[in-house]
C-alpha cells in the first residue's frame, strides 16, 4: 500500500506489547518544506556538540553564527536592521540560547588553535533604527576547561546550567546562580565572574556528574523545576534533584541527588521531557515526572518512556522508532501542538494535544515529523480529561529541503487556515498549528515551514505489512534502578529515605506557563529588588529583564564596591621568576664533588666556550622566534565597519579598529619572502653577534673570572672532603642567583635596545621600498584611467549611432505593418458559437476528443472547454494505455477550468472541474518540452483560485478535494 503524500502509518503496539519500528524513507515520496532565505554563507559542521544551537530567534531578532566566530543579528521582520557580536572572535561558538522569548542572549565559545580561552557571555539586545546593539551583562572566561553548552532555567533568568569539561576532561554540568557568584567589573564596564579555582566556578555549586561517562544532553523539567534529566554517552539516563545536593569529600562542588536511572545499550545523545502525564500502560501511581524520550545512535533512534513514579516502579519502554538506513547524525526536538479551543459548533473541544518529534538529517536535506498520539483519561474522583496519556507514535511525515541542516530551533505558531466554519476540515483531526524551523544549514540560514495541512494523518490506518515499514517485537529488557542499587537483581526503582516526594508539591508548584521574571521575589539581602552592597551582583539579571528596553541599554543596576586607590610599591625583581628554559641548567653540586677541581687556567674565558656556555646557533633561534611572531600577527581580525561598533576581540582585549588598507598591506608584507629575508639578514649580521658578545662579557665579568680566581687560590692548598663539599654547595647556590640577575640585566641593557634598533632599521628599509614600489603603480593607474576615458567617449559615439539606426528601423517596420493591414488581405472566416457547440457534441459522440478540445480551445472561451469536459468520457480519455490528449491541450484545459473554479457557484460544475483537474495533474509530465515554460504560471493561477475558494467557504464539503489537488500540483513544482 502507498501512503498519502509520503505519510506512513506506524503501529503503536503489537498484541498489546511494545514494538520497535523502522521506517525506510527511500521507499516513499517526501513533501517539500517551504523555505524563506535569511542569509547565504558556507558553514562548518561540528559533530562533537550536535545538540548545541547555532541559530536562535525570538519575537524581534534572528541570531546565527558566522564562520569567523562571530554572531550576526538581524531583524526578524526584515526591516534591514543588523548587528554583529564580536566577543567570540577566534573562538568556536558551540551554543546560542535566548531566555524564553526575552532579549537576553547567552552564547558559548570554545577554545581553538588561535585562542585558548573558553567563554560564556550573557548579552542584552536592543535596536536603534537600522542598528542592533548589544550590551554585555555577564562574562565567564577561563583557559583551564572548555565550556560547551548552556541550559536556561525554565522561568528564572538568574539560574542556568553550564555544560563543560572538568579537570579529568570529562563533560559535566554545573548549576550557576547569578545571585551568589563572585564577580568584578571589567575595564569594558560589564561584570566578569571570578572563579573559586581553576576548575570551579563557585565553591559549593551543584554539579551533575558521575554516571559513567560524558554528559551529552540535559533537560530541565518545566513542571517540577527541581528535576533534571541527563543523558550520558555510557548509555545512562539519570533523573536528578539538584535542590538536594550531596557533599563530596575533596571536591569543591556538591553533587545533585540521583533519583533514578534507566540504562540503554549504546550511547544516549538526547533526552527531552514530554507533556504527557501518564503512559498507556501506567497504573494509578503518582508520577514523579512526566513521560520522556531519549535518542541514541547519534539521534537516529528514538525511545519513548513512561514517567518516573513515586511508588518506585521503573520506567518502561513504550515504543522505539527510527530510520532503517540512518545517516551520520541527526537533530531531534519536540514541539507541542494544542487543538482548537472550540469545535465549529461552539462546543469546547475535547481533542487531546498533539506532539511532533522533529528529526533533521545533518548530512542530507531530509526532515521527518513523527506524530505522538495522545488521549485523555480520568481516574475515579477526578474531573474528566485530567490525565494526558501517551499512546505512541502512530505516523511519520517525511520532508525534503535543499541543504542539510547542521543546527536549528523548532517552534510552533498558529496556522493561517481559517477553520471556524469548516466542518469538513474540523472533522479530519487536522493539526491547526504550523511548525516553524530556524535552520542553520550547510550553505544558508533559512526559515523552514511545515504547514498544518502537510502534517495530516494518513487516510488509512496501519495494516501489516506496509511498504517501507519494518516492525519488531520489543522485549522490555531495560534495567532501571536507583543509582546506588545498579546491578541488583530486583531492578526496582528506589529512593533515598531523606528524599520526600511530597516536597515537590509543597515547595515547587507546577507552572504550565512560565511566570514573568519581573514578578519573581528578590533574593535574600535585596531590598526592593536592588543591591544592598553586600553582593553587588545579586539579581542583576532579573532586574534587567524586568526593565523596558531603552534606546541605549543601561548598565547593570547594581554597582561594584568602589575601593579607594592604594599606592602600590614598585615591583621588585625576583630572580626566581625566570624559568629554567630562559637560563642554562644550574650547577649540580654532585658534579663538583665527584671530580677533582681542575688546575688553574691562565685565561678564564676559555671555560666560556668549553665548559659552561657552549655556542648556540643564534641565527636559527632568532629566526624561529621571528617566524612564530610573524605567524601570530599575520592573520589579524579586521573590522567590517570603520565605526565604533567595529571592535575585534584579540587576546582577551578590545582593540580599536584600524584602517583596513593599512592592516591588509602590513599583513601581506609580513607574509612576503622579501620581508623575511631582509629581517633575517639584519638579525644574523648584527643582532646575533651582539647578543653573544654581551652575554659572554657579562658572564665572564660577573661570574667566571671571580670563580676561577677563587678556585685557583683554593687549589694551592689542601682541602678535606668536607670542605670540598661545602665549597661546591656554596658555589652552586650563589652562582645561580648571580647568573640569573646578570642575564636579566643583560637583556634589559643590551638585547632589548639592540632589538629595537634593528627592527627600526628593518621597517625603515621596508617603508622606503614600499614607497618606491608605489610610484610605478600610480603612473600605471593614471595611464589606465586615461585609456578608459577614451574608450567611454568612443562608446558614447557608438550608442548615438545605434540610436539613429534603431529609429530608422522602427519606421520601416511600421510602414510594412500598415501595408499588411490593408483591405487586400482577408482573414479566414470565424465559426459562430452554435457551430462550435454543435461541432464539439459531434466530435465527442464520435470519441474524437483531440478534435473536440482543439475546436473548443480555438474559441478562447472557457465555457466551450467546460462543455467539452461534460460531453467527453473521462474514463476513456485517461484510463487507457496512453492519454488521448496531448500535454499542451491538458495544460490549456487546466487553465480554462481554473476560470470555472473562480466563477461558478454550481456544485455540479465544481465536481466536474475537480475530477478533470485531478486527472490532468496526475497525467502531466513537468519536464515535457512543450509545457515546462508555461506550467509554473498555470499552477500558480490554480493554487490562487483554490485558496480563494477555500477562504470564501461556499463549498466547504469540497475542501478535502481542494487540498488533495494542492498536494498533487505541489508535486509538479518539485
Amino acid at each position: 500500500m502507498e501512503s498519502f503524500a509520503g505519510t506512513a502509518p506506524l503501529p503503536i503496539s503489537s498484541a498489546g506489547s511494545p514494538v520497535r519500528v523502522w521506517f525506510n524513507d527511500a521507499e516513499c515520496d517526501a513533501q517539500e518544506a517551504e523555505a524563506d532565505m535569511v542569509s547565504s554563507f558556507e558553514a562548518r559542521r561540528f559533530d562533537d556538540v550536535i545538540n548545541g544551537s547555532l541559530v536562535q530567534t525570538n519575537r524581534k531578532f534572528v541570531v546565527y553564527v558566522v564562520k569567523t566566530g562571530m554572531l550576526r543579528i538581524m531583524d526578524r521582520h526584515k526591516t534591514g536592521a543588523k548587528g554583529l557580536i564580536r566577543e567570540h572572535a577566534k573562538q568556536r561558538i558551540t551554543d546560542v540560547q535566548f531566555f524564553n522569548q526575552d532579549d537576553m542572549l547567552a552564547s558559548v565559545g570554545g577554545p581553538t588553535l588561535e585562542c585558548q580561552e573558553s567563554s560564556l557571555i550573557v548579552s542584552r539586545l536592543s535596536q536603534q533604527g537600522l542598528m542592533i546593539n548589544y550590551q554585555i551583562l555577564l562574562e565567564f572566561t577561563t583557559e583551564h576547561f572548555a565550556m560547551l553548552r548552556i541550559v536556561w532555567h525554565p522561568f528564572d533568568v538568574n539560574q542556568l546550567c553550564v555544560i563543560h569539561t572538568n579537570h579529568e576532561n570529562t563533560v559535566v554540568a554545573t548549576h550557576v546562580s547569578t545571585q551568589s557568584i563572585n564577580s568584578v567589573r571589567s575595564d569594558a564596564g560589564h561584570y566578569v565572574c571570578t572563579f573559586a579555582s581553576e576548575f570551579c566556578i563557585k565553591e559549593g555549586a551543584v554539579q551533575i556528574k558521575g554516571a559513567g561517562g560524558n554528559l551529552i544532553d540535559l533537560a530541565w523539567s518545566r513542571t517540577a523545576e527541581r528535576h533534571m534529566l541527563a543523558a550520558y554517552d555510557g548509555g545512562s539516563v539519570v533523573l536528578y534533584d539538584w535542590k538536594k545536593p550531596e557533599a563530596i569529600q575533596g571536591d569543591f562542588h556538591a553533587s545533585a541527588t540521583a533519583l533514578g536511572r534507566v540504562q540503554e545499550n549504546g550511547s544516549v545523545s538526547r533526552c527531552l521531557f514530554l507533556p504527557h502525564t501518564h503512559s498507556r500502560d501506567s497504573s494509578g501511581a503518582t508520577g514523579l515526572t512526566r513521560c520522556f524520550l531519549t535518542a541514541s545512535a547519534q539521534n537516529s533512534t528514538i525511545t519513548l518512556w513512561s514517567p518516573f513514579t513515586t511508588d518506585g516502579k521503573q520506567p518502561s519502554r513504550l515504543q522505539v522508532f527510527g530510520l532503517e538506513n540512518p545517516s551520520l547524525s541527526y537533530l531531534v526536538d519536540a514541539c507541542y501542538i494544542l487543538p482548537p479551543p472550540l469545535t465549529p459548533t461552539g462546543v469546547p473541544s475535547k481533542t487531546p494535544p498533539s506532539t511532533m518529534v522533529v528529526m533533521a538529517d545533518r548530512t542530507a536535506g531530509k526532515i521527518f515529523a513523527w506524530h505522538l498520539k495522545g488521549a485523555w483519561r480520568s481516574e475515579s474522583g477526578q474531573p474528566e480529561g485530567s490525565q494526558l496519556i501517551l499512546e505512541g507514535c502512530d505516523y511519520v511525515v517525511p520532508f525534503r529541503c535543499k541543504f542539510p541542516t547542521y543546527s536549528w530551533q523548532v517552534r510552533t505558531e498558529a496556522s493561517s487556515i481559517d477553520t471556524e466554519d469548516d466542518e469538513d476540515l474540523s472533522s479530519s483531526n487536522l493539526i491547526y498549528y504550523d511548525i516553524q524551523i530556524s535552520a542553520f544549514q550547510s550553505s544558508a540560514a533559512q526559515e523552514l515551514l511545515l504547514r498544518s495541512m502537510m502534517l495530516l494523518p494518513p487516510p488509512s490506518p496501519w495494516v501489516d505489512p506496509w511498504d517501507g515499514v519494518r516492525v519488531e517485537r520489543l522485549w522490555t529488557d531495560v534495567h532501571s534502578a536507583h543509582v546506588s542499587d545498579v546491578g541488583s537483581d530486583d531492578g526496582v526503582l528506589q529512593f533515598d529515605e531523606e528524599y520526600d516526594v511530597e516536597d515537590d508539591d509543597d515547595e515547587e508548584p507546577e507552572f504550565d506557563v512560565a511566570p514573568d521574571v519581573s514578578t519573581l521575589p528578590p533574593p535574600p539581602g535585596i531590598i526592593g529588588g536592588t543591591s544592598n552592597g553586600s553582593n553587588p551582583f545579586s539579581n542583576w539579571l532579573g532586574s534587567l529583564a524586568a526593565e523596558k528596553p531603552s534606546s541605549l541599554p543601561p548598565l547593570a543596576t547594581s554597582k561594584a564596591l568602589e575601593l579607594p586607590p592604594v599606592a602600590l610599591p614598585p615591583p621588585t625583581i625576583d630572580p626566581a621568576i625566570i624559568v629554567a628554559e630562559d637560563m642554562p641548567a644550574p650547577f649540580d653540586p654532585a658534579i663538583i664533588t665527584s671530580i677533582s677541581i681542575p688546575p688553574p687556567v691562565e685565561d678564564p674565558a676559555i671555560i666560556t666556550a668549553d665548559s659552561m656556555l657552549a655556542p648556540i646557533d643564534n641565527a636559527s633561534i632568532l629566526n624561529a622566534l621571528f617566524t612564530s611572531t610573524t605567524a601570530r600577527e599575520a592573520t589579524p581580525t579586521i573590522s567590517n565597519r570603520g565605526d565604533e561598533m567595529g571592535k575585534a576581540k584579540t587576546d582577551g582585549r578590545n582593540k580599536a579598529p584600524r584602517n583596513r588598507d593599512a592592516v591588509t598591506t602590513s599583513t601581506q608584507l609580513g607574509n612576503g619572502d622579501d620581508l623575511r629575508r631582509v629581517v633575517r639578514e639584519e638579525i644574523q649580521s648584527f643582532l646575533g653577534p651582539l647578543v653573544e658578545k654581551a652575554v659572554n662579557e657579562a658572564v665572564n665579568k660577573v661570574a667566571l673570572r671571580p670563580i676561577m680566581a677563587s678556585i685557583s687560590d683554593l687549589s694551592k692548598r689542601e682541602m678535606s672532603a668536607q670542605e670540598t663539599n661545602k665549597l661546591a654547595s656554596a658555589v652552586a647556590e650563589n652562582a645561580d642567583v648571580v647568573l640569573r640577575a646578570a642575564f636579566q640585566n643583560t637583556v634589559k641593557t643590551a638585547i632589548l635596545p639592540a632589538l629595537e634598533s634593528t627592527m627600526g632599521l628593518v621597517f625603515k628599509q621596508v617603508s622606503d621600498q614600499l614607497e618606491q614600489s608605489m610610484i610605478p603603480l600610480k603612473e600605471s593607474r593614471d595611464s589606465k584611467v586615461d585609456t578608459m576615458s577614451a574608450q567611454m567617449t568612443r562608446m558614447t559615439e557608438l550608442v548615438a549611432r545605434l540610436t539613429t539606426e534603431v529609429q530608422s528601423l522602427r519606421t520601416t517596420v511600421e510602414t510594412h505593418q500598415r501595408a499588411a493591414r490593408s483591405p487586400a488581405t482577408t482573414s479566414p472566416p470565424k465559426k459562430s458559437p452554435d457551430e462550435i457547440r454543435n461541432g464539439i457534441v459531434q466530435f465527442c459522440a464520435a470519441r474524437k476528443y483531440e478534435e473536440a478540445f482543439n475546436l473548443a480551445l480555438t474559441a478562447a472561451d472557457y465555457r466551450f472547454t467546460f462543455l467539452c469536459c461534460q460531453q467527453a468520457d473521462i474514463t476513456a480519455v485517461f484510463n487507457g494505455e496512453k492519454v488521448k490528449l496531448s500535454a499542451l491541450i491538458l495544460l490549456c484545459i487546466m487553465q480554462h477550468l481554473t476560470q470555472v473554479i473562480n466563477g461558478t457557484n454550481n456544485d455540479k460544475e465544481m465536481e466536474i472541474s475537480i475530477l478533470w483537474l485531478q486527472e490532468i495533474a496526475l497525467s502531466l509530465n513537468p519536464p515535457a518540452r512543450e509545457i515546462r515554460q508555461h506550467l509554473p504560471r498555470v499552477i500558480e493561477e490554480l493554487t490562487r483560485a483554490i485558496n480563494k475558494r477555500i477562504d470564501l467557504g461556499t463549498h466547504t464539503h469540497r475542501n478535502r478535494d481542494f487540498l488533495r489537488i494542492l498536494q498533487i500540483v505541489r508535486g509538479l513544482q518539485m
